[in-house]
């Protein structure tokens, strides 16, 4: 009973002091995005150390000395704060990541706290588990996305001439007799890595491996993820080459995707069962240490659950304090001159966008204009919980039932980038580029944003919001879309040169 009720408090001082993060891992299962995975890593942390339920009883009645008992409760106190301190850093600099973060570190200040070392020995596992929640997806996919495209295109190259059949790449391009194959985001199997990673950890702790062992399976889902994406975009220029295009983009490209995440999990799961054949049997070990001494008494515990209930409810109201700007839209006449000057109309919102944005306060202008002849629609975004804000238009459109095509940030000399999307819908193609602004400056890079906010936090002012500046436009016609593309780029030079009145 003691150790329902500790575990039962622990998950409600977590729920309460990181309500908003908990909040956009519901949501992001209930939407289904791409990280909506993040949702069920602690339902599967939670499945871990439910499996290890019989470990945590025997390290409940373990009898650890006075010394050890203060130096655990002293230490997880501490840890507390400092998660604590994080978690106002993180809502200060709107980082998710950071507040997931903080929540793993808060958990494992208090199994300390709370369950002393050899409940928290039998539990770290699990806890750590939990990193793979954190929503790291976009950051990966700057940062490692064209390698991994690049490294995938240059080895289906090598597997495809191999086969016999003519193959000329071009950067991540793949021409061959009757099909093109151009790589782009989706295909870069970053997402199958992600999930081989995460599931590979999952195998590692089930399995209760070795550390060596368990690293290397996790070392080995990185190799593996890129051989099967590799195979992946072969057997899509193969049966293109010898069926045609559309064999090859009908139903193959559809379901080889879960062929390719299945075969990848496979190669790890052959490693984990080698790596059992080849060590020598070892007896079964306990992760519970030997002890002695006294049981952690419930006057101890009372006084430790009290300190951890006024470090929550401090931390609380002072992410309260944090300051806070309003969240005014500007009017039209700040939209660029490029649609500015043309006709246009209101556009009422979607129910998807109502639930993403309005639902925390946060607010929507967006209209259509006739521009040349196309329709161009612009929305100016502002949101009162930070983590709806950061890729709504991707979000927006996967809920609508569109397929994004393409999502990559766009880089220029002379100019800031911004983030595009290409988007179709039953033949549909729809071209969508954004970025962020404060009036003083635009990015796409989040972590810009989040040095931006928690040195406004530190300075003691009230930020201001962070704008969403969205351009889109309807387009069957390619060479259309590419002229619609500078047209675009002209609009967000004007718009971040300050020529029109900043927001």
């Amino acid at each position: 009973m003691h150790s329902v009720v500790l575990a039962a408090v622990a998950i409600a001082l977590a729920a309460f002091l990181y309500r908003d993060f908990l909040g956009w891992l519901r949501w992001n299962v209930s939407v289904g995005t791409i990280e909506s995975h993040c949702g069920l890593v602690p339902l599967l942390a939670l499945g871990l150390a439910w499996l290890r339920r019989d470990e945590l009883a025997a390290a409940g009645r373990l009898r650890e000395t006075w010394a050890d008992s203060e130096r655990a409760g002293a230490i997880g106190l501490t840890l507390a704060v400092w998660a604590a301190a994080l978690q106002l850093l993180a809502t200060a600099a709107d980082s998710l990541a950071a507040s997931g973060l903080s929540l793993v570190f808060m958990m494992h200040a208090l199994a300390l706290a709370l369950g002393g070392w050899a409940r928290t020995r039998v539990l770290l596992p699990c806890i750590y588990f939990l990193l793979f929640m954190l929503p790291v997806r976009y950051p990966l996919e700057v940062f490692l996305g064209f390698p991994l495209r690049l490294v995938s295109t240059q080895a289906a190259e090598w597997a495809i001439g191999a086969c016999g059949l003519p193959v000329l790449r071009s950067g991540t391009v793949l021409t061959m007799p009757g099909i093109t194959l151009q790589i782009g985001s989706p295909c870069s199997g970053l997402n199958v890595l992600t999930g081989v990673l995460m599931l590979a950890a999952f195998h590692a702790i089930l399995t209760r491996a070795a550390l060596v062992e368990g690293v290397t399976l996790v070392a080995a889902a990185v190799p593996a993820a890129l051989a099967a994406n590799t195979l992946r975009i072969a057997v899509l220029g193969i049966v293109g080459t010898v069926f045609g295009s559309e064999a090859a983009l009908g139903a193959v490209h559809e379901y080889s995707g879960l062929g390719t995440f299945a075969l990848a999990m496979g190669l790890v799961w052959l490693l984990s069962a080698g790596l059992q054949r080849v060590r020598a049997p070892r007896a079964a070990r306990s992760e519970v240490p030997a002890a002695g001494g006294q049981p952690l008494a419930w006057s101890r515990t009372g006084g430790r659950l009290a300190t951890l209930l006024l470090i929550a409810a401090t931390a609380d109201w002072m992410v309260g304090r944090i300051p806070r700007a309003g969240l005014d839209l500007p009017d039209t006449a700040t939209f660029p001159r490029v649609v500015a000057a043309a006709p246009s109309a209101d556009e009422p919102l979607t129910d998807d966008e109502r639930e993403l944005i309005a639902a925390t306060g946060g607010q929507i202008a967006r209209r259509a204009y006739e521009v040349d002849g196309r329709t161009v629609w612009m929305a100016l975004v502002t949101a009162g919980s930070s983590w709806r804000i950061h890729h709504p238009p991707e979000f927006c459109y996967l809920a609508q039932g569109w397929t994004v095509l393409q999502n990559d940030v766009i880089t220029r000399k002379g100019g800031p980038g911004y983030r595009e999307l290409l988007t179709d819908r039953d033949g549909e193609r729809r071209l969508v580029q954004y970025w962020f602004t404060d009036g003083s400056r635009a990015t796409t890079n989040l972590l810009e944003r989040w040095f931006h906010g928690l040195a406004t936090a530190f300075r003691g002012r009230s930020a201001r919001p962070w704008l969403m500046v969205t351009l889109s436009a309807r387009e069957r016609d390619a060479e259309a879309l590419d002229a619609l593309r500078v047209q675009i780029q002209v609009a967000a030079d004007e718009w971040i040169a300050g020529r029109g009145t900043a927001p």
